[in-house]
């Protein structure tokens, strides 16, 4: 089908994808009156940030070794003139996924067989870019407030938070109540913990020394009837819970599952926040946006928001606010060639403009060049004064931009998606779990974060849930192989063969099962033993003559069913029944890609 042309032709700002990055971008030049162009060559919003269910996340890893096999060159093409540049952009990368994702394996366990194992797959909101679980008095939940983004969106909280201790999952003590009600904790422990916590909180006037003048700093100071938290603000913050006596155990808490800092005792963590580069000043306030985002939109919630139908729906939100302010979005439109032009002196005397510009290696002469047009997949040319692109074009932009003049940083994240039949928290859906550093044995680098989302959530049928696993990965490798040895802590394999029945079995060509039977054996070796067995049975009370007390000492439920009940100590962690595992590199500067 022949497609429409867009008007007008030229825009102040082209954003090219609908993730949540870009949408931000397009929604704010809209409101700024800036006239705004959105394209993303999907049938739907999101682009790596939509949210799939589970034969759409079959069908893209399958895409991808199609991909990967075909060994398409993303070398962009390149034709250069004393004054425009336009750079012709591979056809894969309208795709995308190849940019972004790595190592993509699928792990089907219960099969075509047992589909009906994982419920309504209809039911499912999976997140390749994992849930995007955002603190409740953070910056990005004011920017949604502000911006009036919440009127298309509906969340929900987290309800506790786990820590990977002694070979299980454990609650963590995060609040005052929880530290009280904590069993596990002794009352020292309790009261050093509370101590640190308050301590945080009361530290606003401490962490802001720093930044007012001397006599006002030492007043302010005097008049606090509190201990600083810390002695200096720029010390290390590990060495600010050491000096607080907090145990390793406490500190681990802090650390990983209030603070949610990124360790690697190795250096091969690529995060933001390091705990032995952390500064005390950075520590304490990031124990206060965990500390004042309990509770904040109501009694009883945790401290992070999820939306409901998946992170999908975090831009398509920012999309339509967008659009509220006069953008053009148009889908199935896919950009195919940049145009650029020298801005430099050159350009100068030629009576162009001079906007700052990234250089282009492939230019003639050198110099600076700036978008100033694009060319869609309709063939159609689209002037305009900003381009913004989204990730999956960060191979193409790395070959066209010289080296070490790349737009932005880069970190790789490894990823796992699990569908299991139980939560991993008895009567809670969405949780959040912590494998600190060193916790699983064999296994280097930071820690691995987990967050568990439900069918509260529109994330999945009732009864079933996905748990979403992730870590940074080093330079050294590490982080996939804590993955892995998470997802293999934390669930049992679905194995078919101890689920088939006798006659399914039966059905595939196999003999069932032969049962055990010592009396039927015993009677086809001795019928007159066996006869005078049964006489014995005949004269004995039937059932419905045994006495009152015999029938309470039985179970007043009826035996489940034939099948084998677990024994006593039998393994008891959720039945992991789907699983992905893939690596995806996130830009450094995207602030909302760091979590989980």
């Amino acid at each position: 089908m022949e497609e429409l042309p867009i008007e007008p032709t030229h825009f102040d700002l082209i954003v090219v994808g609908t993730g949540l990055i870009e949408s931000i971008v397009a929604g704010a030049a809209s409101k700024a009156g800036k006239t705004v162009l959105q394209l993303d060559h999907a049938a739907g919003y999101g682009t790596q940030w939509a949210s799939l269910s589970v034969g759409d996340a079959q069908n893209l890893v399958e895409n991808l070794r199609e991909a990967e096999a075909s060994s398409v060159n993303l070398e962009p093409v390149v034709v250069s003139s004393s004054s425009d540049t336009i750079m012709s952009l591979p056809v894969d990368s309208s795709s995308g996924a190849g940019c972004i994702y790595d190592r993509m394996e699928v792990q089907d366990l219960v099969g075509d067989e047992f589909r009906d194992r994982m419920g309504n797959l209809h039911r499912y909101n999976l997140d390749l870019s994992a849930p995007k679980a955002a603190s409740g008095a953070g910056a990005f939940v004011d920017l949604i407030v502000k911006s009036g983004t919440h009127h298309y969106l509906e969340f929900k909280s987290t309800e506790g938070t786990l820590m990977w201790i002694d070979g299980s999952l454990q609650p963590v003590p995060s609040s005052r109540a929880e530290v009280f009600r904590n069993k596990k904790l002794s009352a020292m422990h309790k009261r050093l913990l509370m101590r640190f916590l308050q301590a945080c909180l009361d530290a606003k006037l401490e962490t802001d020394l720093a930044e007012m003048p001397c006599e006002t700093a030492r007043a302010d100071a005097e008049c606090s009837s509190t201990m600083p938290v810390f002695s200096h603000p720029d010390e290390s913050f590990f060495a600010c819970l050491q000096s607080h006596k907090l145990p390793p155990l406490l500190q681990q808490v802090v650390l990983y599952a209030i603070a949610l800092v990124d360790e690697a005792p190795t250096g091969s963590s690529t995060g933001r926040h390091v705990a032995k580069g952390l500064t005390a000043r950075e520590g304490v306030r990031l124990v206060q946006l965990y500390i004042q985002s309990i509770g904040r939109f109501g009694p009883d919630q945790g401290a992070f928001l999820i939306p409901l139908y998946g992170t999908g729906e975090l831009p398509q939100a920012f999309c339509r606010q967008a659009a509220v302010g006069g953008a053009i979005n148009v889908l199935r439109r896919a950009v195919v060639d940049i145009q650029f032009q020298k801005c430099g002196d050159e350009a100068a005397g030629e009576g162009r403009e001079r906007p700052g510009a990234a250089t282009l290696p492939h230019s003639a002469g050198g110099g600076s060049w700036k978008c100033t047009a694009v060319r869609t997949s309709g063939g159609q040319q689209l002037t305009c004064g900003a381009l913004v692109l989204n990730a999956m074009y960060m191979d193409v932009m790395r070959h066209a931009f010289e080296a070490g003049a790349s737009p932005c940083g880069e970190q790789r994240v490894a990823r796992a998606i699990c569908i299991t039949d139980a939560s991993l928290a008895e009567g809670k859906s969405q949780v959040l779990a912590i494998f600190p550093p060193g916790c699983l044995e064999g296994v280097t680098g930071g820690p691995v974060r987990a967050m568990q989302v439900g069918q509260s959530t529109c994330a999945a049928p009732d009864g079933r849930f996905v748990v979403y696993l992730s870590a940074p990965v080093g330079s050294d490798g590490a982080g996939i192989e804590a993955v892995s040895a998470a997802v293999t802590a934390l669930f049992r394999r679905f194995d078919p063969a101890s689920t088939r029945t006798a006659a399914e079995e039966a059905s595939r060509g196999k003999p069932p099962p032969r049962d055990v039977n010592l009396e039927a054996d015993e009677a086809a070796a001795n019928p007159a033993k066996a006869e005078e067995r049964c006489l014995e049975e005949a004269a004995a009370p039937s059932a419905g003559e045994a006495s009152a007390g015999q029938r309470g000492a039985e179970s007043p439920h009826p035996p489940e069913s034939a099948r084998p009940q677990p024994a006593r100590g039998a393994d008891s962690r959720p039945l992991l029944l789907w699983a992905m595992l893939y690596t995806q590199r996130v830009a450094e500067a995207d602030e909302v890609s760091s979590f989980p």
